[in-house]
Formats: C-alpha cells, sequence, structure tokens
C-alpha cells in the first residue's frame, strides 16, 4: 500500500532540497520524451534511478505495482503546490506511460531499470572520482570533504569504503583531517631566522646525526625520519638532547645557529609530543609561507617536500594550508575532458560541479555548459551523417561519420556497436593465376585490415556469388590478402570471389575474377637418334590431345596433328644443331577448344662419334704473308672439332684416347685461327 508519509519524507523533500537531483530527473524526462523503444527509456530512467523516485521495491507483484502508480500519481497531482518537483516526478511517469504502456507496471521492467540504475550509478562515481582528482591537484582529501561532495553529486547512496577505492583509483587519497597545533614560533631561530643549514627545525633536532639529513619525514600521525641507508625511526627528546651535547662539543655546529635554534625547541618542548607538534606547526607555517609568495600549488608542494618531508605529509599540510582560501569549482577540466574525446565524463563532471539552477551559475558555468552542448550537438550531427550514408549504402562515409562521433565521445558503446555493423570495403586488385608447376590457383588482392578484418575466398561455376556462403570455400576467414586453391576444376570457367567479412557478420560486396585452369602436359621426356627424336609426355584424363611443334635450328617451324596417344617421334632436320620441341595440351572448354600453356624442350640429333683420321698440316702462308700452317680434316657429322697444340716432346698414340685432363698435363692448348 502507497505510503504517503513516508514517501513524503523519504523522497520527496530530500529531492526539492537537492539541485543536482532535480536536474537529473529533468534529464531524465527528456530523454524519455525523446526515446525510441523500451531499451531507450530504460536508459533513460536510469540516469534518476527512477524505481527510487518512484519507491518502487523489487519483488513488487504486477498487480501491486499497478495500485502503487495509480496512487502516487494522484499523490503527485496535489503535491505539486508545496514541492514543485512533483509536477517534474508527474510528467515523467506519464512520459514513461506513453512510451512503455504495458511494461511500466510490471516487475521485469523495473528490475530492468534498477540493474541499468547500478550500472549508470558506477559510471557516475567513476566520472564523481575523476572530478574530484580535477578539482584538487594535491590529491588528498578528507572523509568529511569526500562524503559531502557525493552528496552534492546525487551519491550519497554509496558508502565510504566504495567512494574512497572510486577516488583512490584516481589516485587520491582519503585521509583523515587534523587540527594544526598550538604552537608558538615567534623566537627567530624557529622561523625567519632559521640558519641556512638547516632544511627545517628537524634538522636541528637530529643534528648529532652528523653529515645525515633526515628523509622521508612525518609530523601529522607520528614523528619520525629516515635517517641512514632506509633506516626510519622515532625522533624524540632524546635526539634534542644528544644534538645540545653535540653543539656544546663543537663550536662549529654552535656558530653555525645550532646553538639557538636547539635552546628555542628546548623552551617550548618537553616531552616527545611536544616535538610532534612543533616541527608540525613549522611545516604548516612553511606552506602558508611559500603560498603567500605567489608560487603555484605544486611548485610550492614540491619545495615543501624538499626540507625532507614525506609525500603524503607534505600533501595533507599543503592542502590545509590553503584550506581557507575560498576555491570555485574546476570547470577547466569539463573542456579537458571533452578534448579528451569523453563526453559522458564532462556532461557527468559539470553535472556535479554545479550546485544550483542553471540560471543562477556563474559565467564560467554558463562556458562550460555551452561547450558540453556544443559537443553533443556535434556527435549528433555526425551520427545523423552517419544514418544518411548508411542508407545510401555509402559505408565509407558511414564509416567516417562514426570515427567523428566516437573521437567526440570515446566511450559510447552503441557507436563502437554501429562501427561493427559497418561492412568492410569492397577488396580491390583480384587477380588469379593459374600455376602449371604446382597445379594450383593462386590469388591475391588488396583490402582493408583491422583486427577484425578477414576474407571468406569463394569458388563457383555459376556467376559471381551473392553472399560468403554461397559457394565453395577456398580460404575462411582468411587475415592475409592472399589465398591459393589446391585443387581447381581442370578446362572448366569458374569465377573467384572475395569477401571482406566483420565478426559481428557484417560483409563487404565481392570482388571477383574469373579463370579456367589448363594444365600443360607433364613429365615430358625425349629420346635423341641420329635420324629421330620421340618425345613423350603425360596429360590429365580431361584433355583432349597435344599439339606438338617442331623448331628446326634455322627457325623453320613443323607443326604435327595432335596425336592420340602419348609419344611422338620426328625426323631430325640437322645432326648436330639444336631443335626445339614445343607441346601445348588441348581441351574443351563450353564446346570450344581451348589450348594449354605450351612446354618446351631441347633437343640435339647426334650420330656416333667418329675419330677424325685424315688430319694434314702443311706449311701455308697466312693472309699478312707471314709463314703459317694449315691443317685439315674431314668433319664428323654431328659433333664439333678442336684442334690442340702439344710440346713435340710428349708421345700420343694415333687413334688412342686422350683426356682434356691428359691433355692439360701435357700442357696442350687449343688452336684458334681463321
Amino acid at each position: 500500500m502507497f505510503d504517503k508519509n513516508a514517501y513524503r519524507n523519504n523522497v520527496l523533500k530530500p529531492l526539492h532540497k537537492n539541485p543536482v537531483r532535480k536536474s537529473a530527473v529533468e534529464e531524465a524526462l527528456r530523454q524519455v520524451q525523446a526515446a525510441q523503444g523500451a531499451p531507450a527509456v530504460i536508459e533513460a530512467l536510469s540516469v534518476a534511478d527512477a524505481a527510487a523516485l518512484f519507491a518502487i521495491t523489487p519483488g513488487l507483484p504486477d498487480a501491486q505495482i499497478g495500485d502503487h502508480v495509480s496512487d502516487l500519481r494522484i499523490f503527485l497531482n496535489g503535491a505539486q503546490r508545496l514541492y514543485p518537483v512533483a509536477k517534474t516526478l508527474a510528467l515523467l511517469l506519464e512520459a514513461i506511460k506513453d512510451k512503455v504502456p504495458g511494461a511500466y507496471v510490471t516487475a521485469d521492467f523495473w528490475k530492468e531499470v534498477g540493474e541499468k540504475t547500478a550500472d549508470a550509478a558506477k559510471q557516475r562515481l567513476s566520472s564523481f572520482a575523476a572530478a574530484v582528482k580535477q578539482n584538487g591537484p594535491l590529491d588528498v582529501i578528507s572523509p568529511d570533504e569526500l562524503r559531502q561532495a557525493a552528496v552534492a553529486a546525487g551519491l550519497a547512496a554509496f558508502t565510504d569504503q566504495d567512494l574512497a577505492k572510486a577516488v583512490g583509483a584516481k589516485g587520491v587519497r582519503v585521509c583523515e583531517d587534523f587540527d594544526p597545533p598550538q604552537v608558538n614560533l615567534g623566537a627567530p631561530p624557529l622561523r625567519q631566522a632559521l640558519s641556512p643549514s638547516f632544511r627545517s627545525l628537524v634538522d636541528a633536532m637530529v643534528l648529532h646525526e652528523r653529515g645525515v639529513s633526515p628523509g622521508e619525514i612525518r609530523v601529522i600521525s607520528e614523528f619520525s625520519a629516515v635517517l641512514g641507508p632506509a633506516r626510519r625511526r622515532p625522533v624524540t627528546m632524546a635526539d634534542l638532547k644528544k644534538s645540545q651535547q653535540t653543539v656544546d662539543a663543537n663550536n662549529k655546529y654552535a656558530g653555525g645557529g645550532g646553538q639557538l635554534t636547539l635552546t628555542a625547541i628546548r623552551q617550548q618542548c618537553s616531552t616527545d609530543e611536544d616535538l610532534r607538534k612543533l616541527a608540525l606547526g613549522w611545516f604548516l607555517d612553511r606552506a602558508a609561507q611559500l603560498r603567500g609568495q605567489g608560487l603555484l600549488l605544486l611548485v610550492a608542494l614540491e619545495k615543501l617536500k624538499s626540507s625532507g618531508l614525506a609525500d603524503l605529509d607534505a600533501r595533507r599540510i599543503m592542502a590545509k594550508a590553503t584550506s581557507g582560501a575560498p576555491a570555485g569549482p574546476d570547470f577547466g577540466g569539463v573542456a579537458d575532458l571533452i578534448a579528451a574525446g569523453d563526453l559522458r565524463g564532462a556532461r557527468l563532471l559539470l553535472t556535479t560541479l554545479t550546485g544550483a539552477d542553471p540560471a543562477d551559475q556563474t559565467p564560467e558555468f554558463k562556458q562550460a555548459a555551452a561547450q558540453v552542448a556544443a559537443a553533443e550537438q556535434k556527435k549528433d550531427q555526425a551520427l545523423e551523417a552517419y544514418r544518411r550514408a548508411l542508407d545510401a549504402h555509402d559505408y565509407p562515409a558511414a564509416a567516417l561519420r562514426l570515427a567523428e562521433a566516437q573521437a567526440i565521445d570515446v566511450e559510447d558503446e552503441e557507436i563502437r556497436r554501429l562501427e561493427a555493423q559497418i561492412p568492410p570495403a569492397a577488396p580491390t586488385g583480384l587477380q588469379a593465376a593459374f600455376l602449371p608447376a604446382k597445379g594450383v590457383v593462386a590469388l591475391s588482392w588488396r583490402g582493408a585490415r583491422g583486427p577484425d578484418v578477414t576474407y571468406t575466398v569463394l569458388r563457383t561455376q555459376s556467376g559471381v556469388p551473392a553472399n560468403p556462403k554461397a559457394g565453395t570455400p577456398v580460404a575462411s576467414p582468411a587475415a592475409d590478402q592472399r589465398a591459393v586453391d589446391p585443387k581447381p576444376p581442370v578446362a572448366r570457367a569458374v569465377a573467384y570471389a572475395v569477401f571482406a567479412c566483420r565478426a559481428s557478420g557484417a560483409y563487404s560486396a565481392p570482388a571477383s575474377v574469373q579463370i579456367v585452369a589448363l594444365p600443360p602436359p607433364m613429365d615430358v621426356k625425349t629420346a635423341v637418334t641420329s635420324t629421330d627424336v620421340t618425345v613423350s609426355w603425360r596429360v590429365l584424363p580431361e584433355a583432349t590431345g597435344v599439339a606438338v611443334e617442331l623448331i628446326g635450328p634455322d627457325g623453320s617451324k613443323q607443326s604435327f596433328a595432335a596425336p592420340k596417344g602419348n609419344r611422338l617421334t620426328v625426323k631430325a632436320r640437322e645432326l648436330g644443331r639444336k631443335h626445339v620441341i614445343l607441346l601445348r595440351a588441348n581441351y574443351l572448354v563450353g564446346g570450344r577448344l581451348a589450348t594449354s600453356p605450351e612446354v618446351s624442350v631441347e633437343v640435339i640429333p647426334r650420330g656416333a662419334v667418329q675419330p677424325v683420321r685424315d688430319l694434314a698440316v702443311a706449311s701455308a702462308a697466312l693472309a699478312s704473308g707471314k709463314p703459317g700452317l694449315r691443317a685439315e680434316w674431314t668433319a664428323v657429322t654431328g659433333y664439333p672439332t678442336d684442334l690442340w697444340l702439344a710440346p713435340i716432346n710428349q708421345q700420343i698414340n694415333p687413334g688412342g684416347r686422350v683426356s682434356r685432363a691428359d691433355l692439360d698435363a701435357m700442357t696442350a692448348t687449343p688452336v684458334t685461327g681463321s
């Protein structure tokens, strides 16, 4: 049953006083009115945690939800005079009813709203943490400051642990606040007149650690320092006593200002806690001085740390020293997020930073709001251009427009989903070549490259396929832009098609090419005699015969009718001269004769080798008139004859065989001449 008082106290009154949540409700109303379909409505309602706004608790049955909504509508209509936000809630409820008339009174619908709200809350928490990071460069914040900022941002439902974990992930540490100690730094050696040999009061306190400067000093929750090689220990009154003894025994330290400083410290401190408070007060005063010099905050922080203070304590002390200065919201972070492409983060940061209605905002807020609105408009224009390009099947233009939208809002998952549904650009430059030596068809092409782009290669005998499943797969999927068909059909015209495909199932138009595989004769062998040449071969069963052509030494050609067998003998034209035999396999392709690429072999017909039996050598006059020799013999058909000159003392048997090695051993030389 609807409880009016509980709803007024738990929902309406807090909402009336929280401008950030009111702004979220107004944004939800605008989004629901523009939504198309239940998913978009649920997405819009998650912006304002609508289930909590209408007090619809999980587990309510459908019938009770209907009664609850009816009672709530009556209550909101009557509460608008005292609580103007009730009118916005009533309008939102009516908008939901118009968009999802049957679903809005079902438990399943509000369960989805709750789940989506939880997801959206996590996103808002992350953006809130980013805003905290932007707003405080010191990267420290107290639990109370963090809780106040979260409540103002509409994130009161998150626990302190949730908030601390979220800002911690952004590098911001949550540290308990501390009260500045009441100490007197008026004595000259403690403030302005501190000896230049000391970086801080702590240097004087541990002066007995000769040559060792204290580092990583902690003064807020404890008083300790690293002295020596990574040796952290407390700083106590015992150190003050030892340092005083060192000064008393060594005039160098007394003259360096150590005596006056230690005396001033001892006058104020009688316990270890007194020492810690004095050191903390000194560092707070130093931080205020640095800020008073007009230094930038982070520059002042580095100077404070240079005195030996630990990083975290330095940040907390600098934050405390500057906490009295009023600081407005850092709207510059909105522009930074827009420049980084985080549009959603910019919108959430803008909502987080403002705590009043837009009409009451500063010029800085209005400028930041205008920047967000301009980015949102630019994104909407890019998405509209994408839709127009998609309708026109101009996929490259559609992809370009989506890329523009994503550059504006890199976290938009919907843009990524739309991008995955755009077909890739069609492959270009598809080439196919039959490789006779391997009996395969090699294909290559150019196309888009990307982690989600693969290629499907198909073979068909009935034209270009319409989709990547309408043919015989040759390579699927193939990331490389080449493929091989290991068993192409022989003597049949086939088409190869290549589709570029995405993991989402989107695919491009195909690139296609036609080819006929005509293997030439294989295993070609020859047998040569003094009168003829016999050539043999092997062809595939699809071949109808082989055409043979003989090219003589003089270039003359003689063709032979395609024999039915696998052997042919032809008459030799001239012994000892090179002949070329060309072979081509014949096929019938579509009822017409087609010829394979040619295969060539070279042969030289020769008779039996015979010795030269009639070599004659006589004196002769050369053309120049000088005396010479004339050698004459009868040529051996089919073989060249060389004439060699050996020293006279070499014994050569006429009719005997002499190898080239024998000639070299004799130091014989070949004779050349006219």
